[in-house]
């Protein structure tokens, strides 16, 4: 450990201190994230996912995938949620599964769980729109298994869903107070 040889203190902790204070000063550490609200591709582009207010929890933001690029099997079968644990899940339409759940506001990003069809598990996730990118066209979720595997995604911001939108025809989702005040 280094020390200031004025004080004898670490120098490791003054330096975390003063940066504790600058991010107090900038007001950034305690603004709240960027609305996730909207749709998004994800890596890849091989699917869109709205992601919405959540129907238990107005304060929380869901995701559900709305378009597949290839949402049939190579039968020509619709593809479902054929890995899920529960048995009875397991005919679900992937696109109108509900992938991203429970999302809620973590400093400047997003905390939640996502589920991943391809292999039937939850993981724990940030999701944070970057602002440094022109109309916050982009964000990163970022999933891990324990802590310390984890993997980083960047999904784009899309104009619309190829096809239409499928979860429109349910009706509107309950507006969050975040969406309301961007009115």
């Amino acid at each position: 450990m280094f020390l200031d040889s004025r004080s004898g203190a670490p120098k490791l902790a003054l330096a975390a201190v003063a940066a504790a204070l600058l991010a107090l000063g900038s007001g950034k550490a305690l603004a709240d994230p960027v609305s996730p609200s909207g749709i998004w591709y994800t890596d890849g582009n091989d699917s869109i996912i709205k992601v919405h207010s959540c129907a238990t929890d107005a304060e929380a933001y869901c995701g559900t995938i709305v378009w597949l690029k290839e949402p049939k099997e190579s039968d020509g079968s619709v593809k479902v949620d054929k890995l899920n644990k529960d048995p009875s899940k397991r005919s679900k339409p992937i696109v109108g599964l509900d992938i991203l759940l429970d999302m809620k506001s973590d400093d400047d990003h997003w905390t939640g769980k996502a589920y991943n069809p391809e292999d039937g598990k939850l993981y724990d996730i940030t999701f944070k729109v970057k602002t440094d990118k022109e109309e916050n066209d982009q964000a990163d979720l970022r999933g891990c298994i324990m802590h310390f595997l984890c993997k980083t995604e960047t999904f784009n911001r899309a104009k619309d869903v190829p096809g239409g939108d499928p979860t429109v025809a349910a009706g509107p989702k309950k507006k969050s107070k975040h969406e309301a005040a961007k009115h």
